[in-house]
């Protein structure tokens, strides 16, 4: 894990919040009035970012442009922005931040609701149904957040509930990071996006029983930051995209802080327009697919959605049939 070697104090995490959003430079003047601080204040704040892995270019006259936020600062001040208590792990490397999380849940006492992992590359990372999602370091933003379910849920209908507000929250998310001639973000239900028909991000949903009878799911978020064409892999996902690739300069921690909130706010609420916020970015809705569910191959076309039971299709030979999220992909 990361060891940040000191903890950042409010002032150096609101210095680094404003240098995340920024796409120009700031002078010193500027972003000393923005976080009301005196200069001599501010230049101390920078100094101790840089000393913690961050990479700030200084120009006499531009002024102050953040260059890269070393993993050294990102376990502080995700806590900083939080809305909500939570243990934050930052890694170097790790196999797979869903097993992270996994290993954390299975532990005794109560579960660690909110916890989050991230890592800076798995050697061993997955999507769903087993799938292998490959990413380079420094290149994603890849974690699992730790979900407690006390409504007793069947975990089937649990990771269809979960896969529609995830992929809804990331897409509101992501979407205002892109350039604004930029074609909307698209659900390939129920666990991707895409935006001009290549794939940006995946989710991965998984359930856990615990020692305590709480079931917990396991959130798993993989987004495609810095990638150019030549470092996608081909061979897992032809078509895929990125940030970059789609013309948004960004920091992959801006990237998580954003998405983090949007995840956040969509897990404490109960928002009666979910679905209608699904329908109008379901990138088969209406369409005629073919989706493999319980090893079986299903074609048809795409009438509507049911949180608790999946899919809604009409099959080619005039059936109606409900697939899971779970056991179902597009095809």
């Amino acid at each position: 894990m990361i060891d940040p070697g000191r903890t950042n104090t409010p002032v150096e995490m609101a210095t680094l919040k404003v240098l995340l959003s920024a796409t120009t430079p700031l002078t010193t003047d500027i972003l000393a009035n923005r976080i009301k601080v005196e200069p001599k204040a501010l230049q101390s704040a920078v100094e101790l970012l840089c000393q913690t892995g961050c990479v700030i270019d200084e120009h006499p006259q531009q002024g102050l442009l953040l260059v890269e936020a070393g993993l050294g600062v990102w376990s502080d001040y995700l806590a900083y922005v939080s809305h909500r208590p939570r243990s934050v792990m930052v890694y170097q490397q790790l196999t797979s931040t869903q097993d992270a999380c996994r290993r954390r849940v299975g532990r005794s006492g109560p579960v660690p609701e909110g916890d989050l992992v991230v890592a800076d590359e798995q050697t061993a990372g997955r999507g769903r149904l087993g799938r292998r999602w490959e990413a380079a370091a420094g290149s994603s933003v890849l974690f699992s957040m730790i979900h407690c379910d006390r409504t007793q849920t069947k975990p089937q209908t649990l990771i269809g509930q979960l896969s529609v507000a995830i992929s809804v929250a990331l897409a509101e998310a992501l979407e205002p990071l892109l350039p604004s001639d930029q074609g909307p973000i698209q659900i390939k239900w129920p666990n991707d996006l895409y935006i001009n028909g290549q794939k940006l991000a995946g989710i991965l949903v998984e359930t856990v029983n615990t020692a305590s009878k709480i079931r917990a799911a396991i959130i798993g978020v993989g987004i495609n930051i810095h990638q150019e064409a030549a470092q996608l892999p081909p061979a897992t996902c032809p078509d895929a995209t990125s940030l970059s690739l789609c013309g948004a300069r960004t920091h992959r921690l801006h990237v998580l802080a954003k998405t983090l909130e949007a995840i956040d706010r969509a897990l404490q609420q109960n928002d009666p327009h979910l679905l209608e916020r699904w329908r109008s970015r379901s990138a088969i809705l209406n369409q005629r697919t073919r989706l493999q569910s319980d090893g079986k191959i299903v074609a048809g076309q795409v009438l509507d959605l049911d949180p608790q039971w999946g899919l809604i299709i009409r099959t080619d030979s005039g059936t109606m049939a409900h697939l899971p999220a779970q056991t179902t992909t597009v095809i």
